[in-house]
């Protein structure tokens, strides 16, 4: 109040040193939306041109939907051209947009027949993971694609893994198709899979049944050791 000139933040007293004071210095004061119109940042009053996010910079200011129609990204009202993932009013640029860019949009079921990816739909060929428009390329498909579907127990009989139902040479760990290769399954594989106490009576460790002199911490047939 009595020190116009060294007091730093007065309002009152030092009109040309006080920094933050939306009232005394229209030129200093930083983030002042009031009376810096030149070098205040981030105000959407005053600052028409530096000011970045303000709906009143019609030329600098990032996304901006009222203001900025060329330049804001993600504007889907007035940025026509260049606003990413805008539906309505970008039907060029526009990514992942199944309304209005038939060419471009990715993952669009419904407009983007040749280059949208995972669509069921629309892409006859490139679509990956579709188990109806897909035919060739889809993997993973156990109705269409009956050669290169990976893990398909119905479609795909000689190349799928784990398959217990189809492919009786190649899957592990199948008891059911596969009685010779599979380990660890006590019913098919009576020679191989270890820890079964029911069909291995003389591999399997750790087994108080069927191994009397193997197994060992086993209370009730090794006795001794």
């Amino acid at each position: 109040v009595r020190n116009p000139t060294l007091p730093q933040h007065s309002p009152v007293g030092n009109p040309t040193l006080a920094q933050h004071s939306p009232l005394r210095n229209p030129t200093l004061a930083q983030h002042s939306p009031l009376r810096n119109s030149t070098l205040a940042q981030h105000s959407p009053l005053r600052n028409p041109t530096l000011a970045q996010h303000s709906p009143r910079n019609h030329t600098l200011a990032q996304h901006s939907p009222l203001r900025n129609p060329t330049f804001p990204q993600h504007s889907p009202v007035r940025n026509p051209t260049l606003a990413q993932h805008s539906p309505l009013r970008n039907p060029a640029l526009a990514q992942h947009s199944p309304l209005r860019n038939p060419t471009l949009a990715q993952h669009s079921p419904l407009r983007s027949p040749t280059l949208a990816q995972h669509s069921p739909l629309r892409n006859h060929t490139l679509a990956q993971h579709s188990p109806l428009r897909n035919h060739t390329l889809a993997q993973h498909s156990p109705v269409r694609n009956p050669t290169l579907a990976q893990h398909s127990p119905v479609r795909n009989p000689s190349l799928p893994q784990h398959s217990p139902l189809r492919n009786p040479t190649l899957p592990q760990h199948s008891p059911v198709r596969n009685p010779t290769l599979p380990q660890h399954s006590p019913v098919r594989n009576p020679t191989l899979a270890q820890h079964s106490p029911v069909r291995n009576p003389t591999l399997p460790q750790h087994s108080p049944v069927r191994n009397p002199t193997l197994a060992q911490h086993s209370p009730v047939r090794n006795p001794s050791p």
